[in-house]
């Protein structure tokens, strides 16, 4: 009785922030291709050169291709392309599950050699290429003592400041650290709880699903100094310092100590930021891109029907961003590549200020008490109103009416138990919803 009361106590949770989010949102979809396989990670060069890969889920027409002219072709070449149970696949893509462009426009191919859960020996390997040659320049296979049967590598980030890749191992959960200059590879937070996934039920077009997934989506910040990250089923969202992760003289529970808990998320896939800060996130269970600003709030890009499952996510030079649907958990139907197109009406500034209202709060989570703050950009009539996730209101603020500016007051109860509550802001015929955590 007590799971079913969780289980139903989480989907209105979810229901609630889901129409709390849509509120928010800032873009319009655009297509730029569609197909009858599914596909997982996109990757597109400044030349909005659009690259897509293929993991071996049944029969595939190839691993990598490149868009063009409306169709996807093999890339590099199709000898890359040609594997099967007869080859070594040492030198051809046997399941590539990611792909990314790094800063200085190289393509990198993460190949996770794994068939049906199976890592194949010699298999598993990272393939940087010159996409202004279309060859090959680098082959780094992983060696056995950091990926072994079970290992399934997810995603992948290339630093190019200090020659280093990332690499989300989300079949036992660690992260894969690999010097680029010397192909020296380490395999670190295994089984840390940062990078565990949690049991948990999942509601996509109104079913419900039980789900477990370890570390997946990976961001690198600008500076590189932070690579953020999370599990596909947890709201935790954390980061560490990369300093941390690319010196050998630390031992494992030296670099555990690093890791630093960011704030509550929701279930989501792949993960990138853009050149403002804004941490954009594939929102698997609500046809949705969120972001994240710089001051942790969590906002919506939009919120699509058409949006089923958005996984991998790509953002160019000029912050276009794009990303994959791959339907997991859907009924079979069409696979596209979308890009966020702007929408005039609501394009937020670079730190993710809506130009209308806002509103957070610091520390989020917090225990008892917490500073709620608010901004409005025209006079009006203001209420703040702080309800659980059932809709019981807990209390509610009316400050009458306000002129433009910012605006802070604190929010103290110790009743309150361990939850996400809801502070939801109203002005005249505008309302912006913030979702808020209490962890003692």
């Amino acid at each position: 009785m007590k799971t079913v009361k969780l289980l139903l106590t989480t989907i209105i949770a979810l229901t609630i922030m889901k129409s709390s989010f849509a509120l928010e949102q800032n873009y319009y979809l655009g297509i730029v291709q569609q197909s009858t396989t599914r596909w997982t990670g996109v990757a597109v060069t400044s030349e909005e050169r659009v690259f897509v890969c293929y993991p071996r889920e049944g029969n595939i027409p190839f691993s990598v291709a490149e868009v063009v002219n409306g169709a996807e072709v093999p890339y590099p070449n199709n000898e890359w392309n040609n594997w099967n149970l007869s080859c070594s696949g040492s030198n051809q893509f046997v399941s590539v599950n990611a792909i990314y462009i790094d800063r200085n426009g190289y393509l990198w191919i993460l190949d996770s050699g794994s068939i049906l859960g199976n890592c194949l020996c010699g298999c598993a390997k990272l393939i940087k290429v010159d996409v202004s040659t279309d060859s090959i320049l680098q082959i780094i296979p992983f060696n056995s003592t950091v990926v072994n049967d079970s290992c399934y590598l997810n995603d992948v980030r290339i630093d190019t400041e200090r020659n280093y890749a990332y690499i989300s191992e989300s079949g036992q959960g660690s992260i894969i650290v690999v010097d680029l200059s010397t192909g020296i590879m380490r395999k670190l937070l295994s089984n840390h709880p940062s990078v565990i996934g949690d049991e948990m039920p999942l509601c996509v077009s109104s079913q419900i699903f039980i789900c477990k997934g370890n570390v997946n989506g990976i961001a690198l910040t600008q500076n590189g100094n932070y690579l953020y990250y999370k599990p596909l089923t947890s709201f935790g969202l954390y980061r560490i310092s990369t300093d941390l992760l690319t010196d050998t003289t630390l031992d494992q529970t030296s670099v555990e100590a690093g890791v630093e808990f960011v704030c509550s998320t929701l279930p989501s896939d792949g993960m990138e930021f853009d050149h403002h800060g804004r941490l954009f996130m594939t929102g698997i269970e609500d046809n949705a891109i969120y972001y994240l600003t710089p001051g942790l709030s969590l906002l919506t890009a939009i919120v699509d029907s058409r949006i089923k499952y958005p996984e991998g996510i790509s953002i160019t030079d000029n912050d276009e961003v794009y990303f994959t649907t791959t339907r997991r958990l859907h009924v079979p139907g069409a696979y596209f590549i979308y890009n966020l197109k702007p929408n005039p009406q609501g394009v937020d500034d670079q730190n993710g200020t809506q130009n209308n209202i806002s509103v957070t709060n610091y520390p989020n989570p917090f225990q008892t008490q917490t500073m709620i703050e608010y901004q409005i950009s025209q006079g009006s009539e203001v209420s703040i109103t702080i309800t659980d996730v059932m809709g019981k209101v807990i209390e509610k603020h009316e400050f009458g009416y306000q002129e433009v500016g910012k605006y802070q007051f604190e929010f103290q109860n110790n009743q309150l138990t361990n939850g996400i509550y809801l502070c939801i802001l109203e002005t005249g015929k505008q309302k912006k919803i913030h979702k808020m955590m209490i962890e003692k």
